[in-house]
């Protein structure tokens, strides 16, 4: 199957995850082109010894006007040589809809990236992204699914009236839409998802990397927190930081090392720090590749996830495989990937007081600490597992192509 995969970046060192996704299918024998803005790893690291034409990338356009237009130019050319009487299709409707003008071969432009690779179908990675092709979704001639998978379904559509109304063309004109939980699925039926052609596909951990080391220690004189994130408002980490603070002010023990890029919040973080004098209890490492994510993993006694909002927490899961209890605030489907009093704790989002106690009660039994990783990591690797997400994953694109 031919499958085309739209995401804002690929590849990127900070989402492996799709990295794993395109590779996991080119090793089912799938081809796959990505169409997205350049990331930060070089596409024959991705590769790797697969066949050349197994994987493909089309970077959107960038540059000045006069390239853009080269640019369109071109793919026009390509487009029409795979399949004219779609390119004639689409040419006619977005004339009809936007004219001449610069709109028209801004659309036309999304289009053609897809339709020269003459897909089986096609998979817009983000809720956002499909968004964005709301207006030319019933033009492409092949099936179309998108993934619901956080902050772009749970933050876009409120930025604006229009934001909201694109969001729900989008989803009322897919084929499928994947949602990461049950929680989201209900979301995306409210913005106009069809619930017969809704499906909850839960995110996969890699387990056989993201195991427990074996012997991690205990270091009851000191409990080490790990929070794995990009340094972005939703992420809540003041709260965190101010939980953090509570527990040292209370004579508690610990560390607190968050990893992550920096995604606008870096500064008022490294501010808060300061503020509140945690510079020696608090490290902002960075982003880190997932060799370097493991080892902060598996030096931790706690995973601490302080989000406000969240979709099903990729991180969180991974910490889980690896043998940490986790607490977490109650936000989107992570009460889904948490019994709390079983996994970890959970508590209300935006409440310090309750991070705090949380991670105390944990701090003070080490016991119970090693009794909820081992729950997580088995339930991460019974529910979270890879053959099963792609086994699901390829009964959705069956399902919308025969039909």
């Amino acid at each position: 199957m031919r499958i085309v995969i739209v995401t804002h970046r690929f590849p990127l060192a900070v989402e492996p995850f799709l990295t794993v996704e395109v590779t996991g299918l080119i090793d089912r024998g799938h081809r796959v082109c990505v169409i997205s803005r350049p990331g930060d790893t070089h596409l024959d690291r991705i590769r790797g010894d697969r066949p050349s034409n197994t994987l493909r990338l089309r970077h959107l356009p960038s540059g000045s006007g006069a390239t853009k237009l080269a640019s369109l130019v071109s793919l026009l050319m390509e487009a029409l040589a795979t399949d004219a009487r779609s390119v004639r299709r689409l040419a006619v409707a977005l004339r009809r809809d936007y004219g001449h003008g610069r709109h028209f071969c801004q659309e036309l432009d999304r289009c053609l990236r897809i339709v020269c690779e003459a897909a089986d179908l096609v998979h817009f990675e983000f809720a956002d992204h499909a968004a964005e092709y709301a207006d030319v979704l019933p033009l492409l001639p092949m099936p179309k699914v998108v993934t619901c998978r956080g902050d772009e379904i749970r933050i876009y559509p409120r930025v604006s009236e229009q934001s909201r109304e694109r969001m729900s063309r989008a989803l009322s004109r897919v084929d499928r839409v994947i949602c990461v939980s049950e929680e989201m699925a209900g979301l995306a039926r409210t913005y106009g998802a069809d619930p017969a052609r809704t499906v909850v596909i839960r995110s996969f951990v890699d387990a056989r990397f993201f195991r427990p080391p074996p012997g991690r220690a205990d270091h009851s004189n000191r409990i080490r927190l790990v929070s794995v994130g990009r340094l972005h408002w939703v992420k809540g980490y003041e709260y965190a930081l101010e939980a953090v603070g509570r527990l040292r002010d209370r004579g508690c023990r610990l560390t607190y090392t968050i990893v992550g890029p920096d995604e606008g919040a870096g500064a008022a973080l490294a501010w808060h720090i300061r503020d509140r004098g945690l510079a020696d209890v608090v490290s902002l490492v960075g982003q880190l590749d997932q060799g370097g994510v493991w080892a902060t993993l598996s030096r931790a006694d706690i995973f601490l996830l302080s989000s406000v909002s969240e979709g099903l927490c990729i991180a969180a899961l991974e910490a889980m495989a690896m043998g940490l209890p986790i607490v977490s605030t109650n936000v989107g489907g992570m009460p889904e990937a948490i019994e709390t009093g079983v996994h970890g704790l959970l508590v209300p989002a935006r409440d310090p007081v309750a991070l705090a106690e949380a991670v105390e009660r944990l701090a003070a039994d080490p016991n119970l600490r090693r009794a909820m990783g081992a729950q997580g990591s088995a339930r991460v690797r019974k529910e979270h597992d890879p053959d099963t997400y792609f086994e699901r994953l390829q009964d959705v694109y069956r399902e919308v192509t025969r039909a």
